[in-house]
């Protein structure tokens, strides 16, 4: 049977009640389960607010151990027949020690870590999920949107030269990108970082190579501001026209606009529609970011806006990211 499977983080607990709030106005029937997933029909709209969603998941029955594993082979095989070669990973769920006893007959392996900018796989995922949500009832998850999974996308952090972890939500988000898209930003590439003190992404930029514009009104880290490529302009991103990012760059054309800033969600469809319409830049990779309930009339200005789409991630907190890039199908 096909369903339609959620992830959504239990922290923070926002994020839990904007998922909820957002099927609920979407009239999405849910069943809640173990841990941090959802399941909904087969046919279930995309939610915003959930880090991984998977049209793909189907529910395998278990009668015994060697059975359970002979039928998730099996639905595999059924499922996606041009399939030929693929790993196990077993996720979080109920009756853990029934559930590693078949992950033990797949020679089901853990999830490590990435070693950014590495992506793993390309979708539909060589490496499927299994969790058990009763004794005889097992969740088979295909084709993530995230390099693990079920929405898991953990990497090796740098202990040593980011000025903050915001540089593991840029990952994130390029990552996601790769893996949708096979767009990612190459070394030279011109981008801009709007908002960006203390220096969290425009460090993660600078380490790919890339000529990064560093806008803000306070100034950014020191040994930041030091890196290869990387120029500071002391300034209101809402206040800069993407014609005088331009000249301040000496470009005609910009290949990435990212922004992690701290604003009001309203404020962010006019500006962006800006960008857009100047024609200068075509990527985009924006953090739309909340207090207290979220502006859904906010919400519905950027959903589409240029072709964008929005998407909860991992290291989000109680936002969602706006990604704008030509050829992304999903996020």
């Amino acid at each position: 049977m096909r369903r339609t499977l959620y992830t959504v983080p239990l922290l923070p607990a926002e994020v839990r009640t904007e998922f909820l709030r957002e099927a609920k106005l979407k009239n999405v029937e849910l069943e809640e389960l173990e841990g941090e997933f959802f399941l909904g029909p087969a046919d279930a709209p995309n939610l915003i607010w959930a880090t991984d969603v998977t049209h793909d998941a189907t529910i395998v029955e278990i009668p015994s151990i060697a059975a359970g594993a002979k039928n998730l082979r099996a639905a595999v095989k059924r499922e996606w027949p041009d399939l030929k070669k693929w790993g196990w990973v077993l996720l979080p769920g109920t009756h853990h020690r029934r559930a590693t006893l078949i992950a033990s007959e797949l020679r089901a392996k853990e999830a490590t870590p990435l070693s950014f900018p590495e992506s793993r796989q390309e979708a539909p995922s060589p490496f499927i999920g299994f969790f058990l949500t009763a004794t005889d009832r097992a969740v088979l998850v295909l084709n993530s949107l995230t390099p693990s999974p079920g929405g898991g996308i953990e990497f090796r952090e740098e202990k040593v030269g980011p000025p903050s972890r915001a540089y593991l939500k840029i990952w994130e988000a390029l990552t996601r990108v790769k893996l949708s898209s096979g767009v990612f930003p190459a070394s030279g590439d011109v981008t801009v970082d709007l908002g960006s003190c203390p220096g969290g992404w425009t460090w993660a930029l600078a380490k790919l190579g890339c000529i990064c514009l560093s806008v803000d009104g306070a100034a950014i880290d020191d040994s930041v501001l030091k890196m290869p490529g990387v120029r500071f302009l002391k300034s209101d991103a809402f206040k800069l026209s993407p014609e005088a990012v331009c000249r301040e760059l000496g470009v005609k054309k910009i290949d990435w606009v990212f922004s992690d800033m701290i604003c009001e969600p309203k404020r962010l469809a006019p500006f962006l529609k800006a960008w857009l319409d100047s024609g200068v830049c075509e990527n985009f990779i924006i953090s739309v970011k909340f207090k207290g309930e979220a502006d859904l009339a906010a919400i519905r200005e950027l959903d589409g806006l240029g072709g964008g789409k929005l998407r909860h991630l991992r290291q989000n907190k109680h936002e969602v990211t706006w990604f704008r890039v030509p050829g992304l199908k999903r996020i």
